[in-house]
């Protein structure tokens, strides 16, 4: 077996070792594919090939491309996130798996079987993004030595988590691509090149944009994008509202979002080249109807340049404001966790020391970028502040 990369011997020794308890069931593809994987720890898919099994690992390591690869097949890519997402997700499963060791639990089981069964999903390859995402998201709340007193039966919401005195409901979404723009991308993939051709100096171009978030008529990409995160789970059918704190957990570790990280980040606006654009997430979040959204403009002597038609307003209310029974909103990127509390909930006084220090253990909780404080006043005025200075533009 080739390795395409230089590990230490007793590293390589190990992968083999991990791939070889599966004797010759897993196929040559599949093999090279886990060998090729620009990997730095020894076991650290360990736990992943055994959850998954030998069948549902060659279906996955197999399956065509469409406009993504099979979220699988992604975690063992040469992307250079990809690693980082096969460790947390390798880690998560480990962290489960020893937190409930102790105990015969058989939802624990059930749950796991039901795991391995929809990140098999060859199918809708968004059924595998979202049981990798709430592994990820047990596995990180886990980190904080909290104790799951509730799994998903079904209706309601994905965990009930015990700590210190008090219970943390948390809803799981792992955001996918609009559905139009996912066909696109797949077409233009598999050689459809049908209005994406143009000739530049003389040499035939093919490209096509892409907006993950889905493209409409009148908004910009970061005004739909805005919208679009505004709406995750915005129905009230799951049951956050039932106990203290409640979260909504929203994973994107996917790959759909390459490269869009500094659009997704939690300041009020960003800046880049001269310019500056809303961001996505604190406007989805803490934004209201009519708030402007910026994109790729420019401050001049005569006052704000902007390079679109116009500054959008924002169509409905963010996610604190349309929906005040979520105490809370988690970002989970690659490396980075951030949390935004909301301080107009009903709920909002009771936020103290001992629900910060939750937060605080969360792995790779990004608190430069978090909008958190155990003083709900402050963290009032320092949204209030933000949105006067975005208005006053």
């Amino acid at each position: 077996m080739k390795l395409s990369i230089d590990l230490p011997s007793y590293v390589i020794e190990r992968i083999k070792q991990l791939i070889g308890r599966h004797g010759n069931t897993i196929d040559d593809k599949a093999r090279d594919i886990i060998l090729d994987a620009p990997l730095n720890y020894g076991d650290i898919n360990g736990e992943l090939l055994s959850l998954l099994g030998d069948e549902r690992l060659n279906r996955a390591l197999n399956c065509p491309s469409k406009d993504q690869l099979h979220p699988i097949q992604y975690l063992f890519s040469h992307d250079p996130r990809a690693s980082q997402v096969l460790c947390n997700t390798s880690t998560a499963i480990r962290r489960s798996q020893l937190s409930f060791s102790e105990t015969d639990n058989p939802d624990f089981h059930r749950l796991m079987s039901q795991w391995a069964r929809r990140a098999g999903d060859v199918q809708d390859y968004s059924t595998s993004a979202s049981a990798l995402a709430e592994i990820r998201s047990l596995g990180i709340l886990l980190n904080t030595q909290g104790r799951i007193t509730q799994l998903p039966q079904g209706r309601g919401c994905d965990w009930v988590i015990d700590y210190a005195d008090y219970q943390f409901s948390v809803e799981v979404k792992a955001k996918q691509r609009n559905a139009q723009s996912a066909k696109k991308l797949e077409e233009f993939r598999n050689g459809d090149f049908s209005g994406h051709e143009s000739v530049v100096n003389g040499f035939r171009v093919k490209e096509m944009s892409h907006a993950p978030m889905g493209e409409k008529a009148g908004q910009s990409s970061i005004s739909q994008a805005v919208h679009v995160v505004r709406g995750i789970k915005s129905k009230k059918t799951h049951q956050l509202d039932q106990c203290f704190p409640s979260i909504l957990w929203i994973d994107f570790q996917d790959q759909a979002w390459w490269g869009t990280e500094q659009q997704l980040y939690s300041y009020p606006l960003l800046t880049w080249n001269g310019m500056f654009s809303s961001s996505v997430l604190w406007n989805a979040i803490y934004g209201r109807k009519g708030d402007p959204i910026f994109e790729c403009a420019t401050l001049t002597e005569y006052g704000i340049y902007q390079l679109k038609p116009s500054c959008l307003p924002m169509q409905q209310d963010g996610i604190f404001r349309d929906r005040p029974y979520v105490d809370f909103v988690i970002a989970s990127l690659p490396r980075n966790t951030v949390v935004y509390q909301n301080p107009e909930s009903p709920n909002a006084e009771q936020m103290n020391r001992v629900i910060w220090s939750f937060f605080m253990a969360l792995k790779w909780i990004d608190l430069d970028h978090s909008w958190i404080d155990w003083d709900v006043q402050r963290l009032r005025s320092r949204i209030q502040i933000s949105r006067d200075q975005i208005a006053d533009a």
